[in-house]
């Protein structure tokens, strides 16, 4: 080490020591149990049960059983495993609400812990038992006026429950992924202990920032906790929040101005279709445009955001694209997945020139079989007179045809004729309407 300057004054040098060779097999600490082994008046809400153990370098076999049953049964309670080898202390979390007054065992197979030396000598179990419910508030009738509501139509749900016990409220909802959308810490102080009664709470469908949540189904629950303890009682109970899409039911007139004009039926059904499926977007100045053309790099970004096709990477080789583009992750993913392959012959894509039908076709078909396991037949047969059977896309033509998704142009297909929005919209709502796509 150096600089103009000259060297370092003198070698540096240092030592460490590694850790002892294992010295035997692993042994459970004495005293460490938690529960204690035969223990009563255990929580029966989420907890953790853990022991610890003696030996150095100590491992977990994943591959062997780790269980809590209530005795008596074969049926496991639904836990987590974690070995921390910083302690050698194995933690086992419940979440599920255990029984009252029951006894449980815990087993721990003797190859589940273990070190170079070998494993446990034997299997660790012991056992202990919950609280008497007698000390625990219920929560009693949980129930909803409404099991599927729509929050844009300022439709609310009330969630109506009584307790027999004294007991600190909560209430929460979570979504299908278990994650919690709203706390009802207005409607329930966490300080406050609440007599025997009834009582009720109204969800707007909001969530905790105040946005309207997700179509789906939720699930509310209701929390009553002991005076003293940790130890509760927890219900829960779904409902459907169902919006009808982003018109929330409305007319899509009434959420575009340039729609009033058209008498197309099918073309209004197809935009509040592509709109309520969040396919096609409308513009800041709420317009629409179904007469605006769509250009390549727009309808790659419409497929893979619409069919969620999975994004890749991909060394992308054409010349007249720029990689600062916002279309370029989007462009990729098609590449990759074989949706689009650019110009026959050539090293260019034209992201900026308007995309026409056969185009649009192919990789509408190519998407569904990447997303949908979609078949694509061979076709020798032209069902168009201006579309050769000896042509590329001829499969796709007749694939359009089989489910009516282009609107001849007198008896003519006209394949190199440019695509509009409208016309997206109607290839997307006829599929949808035919059942290859939701």
């Amino acid at each position: 080490i150096y600089n103009t300057s000259g060297t370092l004054a003198a070698d540096v040098t240092w030592s460490f020591t590694t850790t002892a060779a294992p010295t035997g097999a692993p042994t459970v600490k004495a005293n460490t149990y938690v529960p204690a082994v035969n223990a009563t008046g255990v929580s029966v809400s989420s907890g953790s049960i853990t022991v610890d153990f003696e030996g150095t370098g100590l491992s977990r076999d994943t591959s062997k059983a780790i269980t809590l049953k209530k005795d008596g049964t074969t049926t496991e309670v639904t836990t987590t495993k974690e070995f921390s080898a910083t302690n050698n202390r194995l933690t086992i979390s419940y979440t599920a609400t255990l029984e009252n007054s029951t006894k449980y065992n815990v087993s721990i197979d003797n190859e589940a812990i273990k070190n170079s030396t070998g494993p446990l000598a034997t299997d660790v179990t012991w056992s202990f038992t919950t609280v008497a419910s007698s000390t625990i508030p219920q929560v009693k009738n949980l129930d909803v006026d409404e099991d599927t509501f729509n929050p844009d139509d300022n439709e609310e749900v009330e969630v109506s429950f009584k307790i027999d016990k004294k007991a600190y409220l909560s209430a929460y909802i979570k979504d299908e992924d278990a994650r919690i959308v709203r706390k009802f810490e207005d409607e329930f102080d966490p300080d406050d202990l609440y007599d025997v009664d009834d009582y009720s709470f109204d969800w707007d469908g909001e969530d905790d920032d105040g946005d309207t949540v997700d179509d789906g189904d939720y699930k509310i629950y209701v929390k009553a906790k002991a005076q003293t303890g940790n130890d509760a009682d927890i219900e829960s109970i779904e409902v459907t929040v169902d919006t009808d899409g982003r018109t929330g039911g409305n007319d899509i007139t009434d959420i575009f101005d340039d729609l009033d004009d058209i008498d197309d039926d099918e073309l209004l059904d197809a935009i509040a279709y592509v709109y309520d499926n969040d396919i096609f977007d409308g513009y800041s100045n709420d317009t629409f445009r179904p007469e605006k053309k769509i250009n390549r790099a727009e309808m790659v970004k419409v497929l893979v955001e619409a069919f969620n096709v999975k994004s890749k990477s991909y060394n992308l080789r054409f010349t007249d694209i720029d990689d600062d583009s916002w279309y370029i992750e989007y462009l990729e993913t098609a590449v990759a997945n074989d949706i689009v392959s650019g110009d026959s012959g050539k090293r260019t894509f034209r992201p900026a020139d308007s995309i026409n039908r056969v185009e649009a076709l192919k990789m509408v078909f190519e998407t569904l079989g990447v997303t949908d396991d979609f078949d694509i037949d061979s076709c020798d047969d032209s069902p168009y007179s201006d579309a050769d059977e000896d042509e590329w896309y001829i499969d796709y033509v007749c694939l359009s045809d089989d489910y009516d998704l282009f609107d001849l142009v007198g008896s003519k297909f006209k394949p190199s004729q440019d695509v509009t929005r409208g016309e997206m919209a109607l290839v997307f709502f006829r599929l949808s309407e035919e059942g290859v796509i939701d």
